[in-house]
């Protein structure tokens, strides 16, 4: 097997603000090792033994507007052509301002027949996507059709947003206006943002319904301002997306044989373009509509994850100001829980409790893994260094006589 990685680098600030934020770690070298790394163990965990040889980096770098970088890249693409044509499976990874370029030199790939999804696996890992980054409307109308023809061919896109992204909302990171069944979404927290409650598992509950291909009905849109990110008080979430190992298993178990998704007739991009003031009214109405969805009462999963966050909501006791306020806007919902016809009984708490029991237990399992492959890693590279200095020690010492 062959595979080949593409890295697509997001926008760059001009050299002056470099010298005052630092040089940019998002680099399309980065992304193609992360995920060649990412790569080789998942199929070495399935039993199958891939190693460096059977992976191919080409980071691509260029700044500059989407329309130019398309270009610039395309043509460093170009000189190693040959190893993207003969590849068994071509992976992207981009960020940013990386992710349009790239669904525009996929689309290019196809309409030159460089790449053919019938013969090869091809994906596309977008982080933290934008697409406030096209320069002008009719820019942005090529782009949809690009995105199309990318989804429509077989290419699969895992878009992953970030929670406390300080440039790009979660609705646009995870391509809220676009319903396909090549696209998957996802959402990447850190450890220390993550909290077990209402509002958290909400937004998970709306990923699960969008790759289903159930709608939300704008709810993520109503949602997505209380947990952007701010440049004031400091939060990366823009940047630390790319730097978890995570994202990029998460993008390649969408590989496995058993998740590979059929062509459905029901391919489209619903175009939409978020209102500049949102009314938060909206959201109780929201979730009654998705309380009687035939679509969530004949599906038993999502029947219980739609009781669980009303449980949650009961004991949900936010301390912010926005989240009081969403609280105190979603009172309507128990009643129109009711009216719904769906009623909790004392086997639906207990299951809940039991869950949340498994999930800390999980957590703390995970957590404690970390820290001990941290402090073997920290006792790895501290022996490493003083064997490096004894052979130092040793080195003048003998040149001295006295070894």
């Amino acid at each position: 097997k062959k595979i080949v990685i593409l890295g697509v680098h997001g926008w760059f600030p001009k050299r002056s603000i470099q010298k005052m934020v630092g040089d940019p770690t998002g680099t399309s070298v980065k992304f193609c090792q992360e995920m060649a790394y990412s790569v080789i163990t998942f199929f070495n965990d399935l039993g199958i033994n891939i190693t460096n040889d059977n992976v191919i980096q080409i980071p691509l770098s260029g700044e500059g507007i989407v329309e130019n970088r398309v270009d610039n890249l395309y043509r460093q693409l170009e000189k190693r052509i040959d190893e993207v044509r003969s590849a068994d499976i071509v992976l992207v990874s981009a960020h940013s301002q990386g992710t349009p370029v790239s669904v525009f030199i996929l689309n290019r790939l196809l309409e030159n027949k460089e790449i053919d999804p019938e013969r090869q696996t091809i994906g596309m890992l977008s982080m933290a996507f934008s697409n406030s980054f096209m320069e002008w409307s009719m820019m942005n109308t090529y782009y949809h059709a690009a995105l199309f023809n990318v989804l429509n061919s077989g290419i699969r896109i895992c878009a992953i947003g970030s929670w406390f992204d300080q440039v790009v909302p979660l609705y646009s990171a995870t391509l809220q206006g676009i319903s396909h069944p090549n696209l998957y979404r996802a959402i990447y927290v850190e450890r220390r943002d993550y909290n077990n409650d209402f509002f958290t598992n909400l937004i998970e509950f709306i990923m699960k319904l969008r790759n289903r291909g159930i709608s939300d009905y704008g709810l993520l849109i109503h949602l997505s301002d209380l947990i952007m990110g701010s440049f004031v008080h400091g939060t990366q979430g823009h940047s630390t997306i790319y730097e978890s190992d995570n994202v990029y298993n998460k993008f390649n178990a969408l590989h496995k044989l058993d998740m590979i998704l059929e062509q459905l007739q029901s391919k489209r991009i619903r175009r939409f373009k978020s209102p500049k003031t949102l009314n938060t009214y909206y959201i109780p109405w929201i979730i009654g509509i998705l309380q009687n969805s035939t679509q969530i009462k004949e599906d038993s999963e999502l029947m219980d994850d739609l009781k669980q966050l009303m449980m949650e909501y009961q004991e949900w006791n936010p301390t912010s100001k926005s989240f009081k306020l969403l609280k105190q806007r979603l009172a309507p919902i128990q009643d129109m829980f009711r009216m719904a016809g769906i009623t909790i009984t004392q086997e639906d708490l207990l299951k809940m409790k039991q869950q949340k029991e498994k999930q800390k237990q999980q957590q703390q399992q995970q957590q404690e893994e970390e820290e001990e492959l941290l402090f073997q890693e920290e006792g790895f590279n501290e022996n490493d260094q003083e064997e490096e200095y004894m052979g130092e020690i040793n080195n003048i010492l003998r040149k001295e006589g006295k070894a």
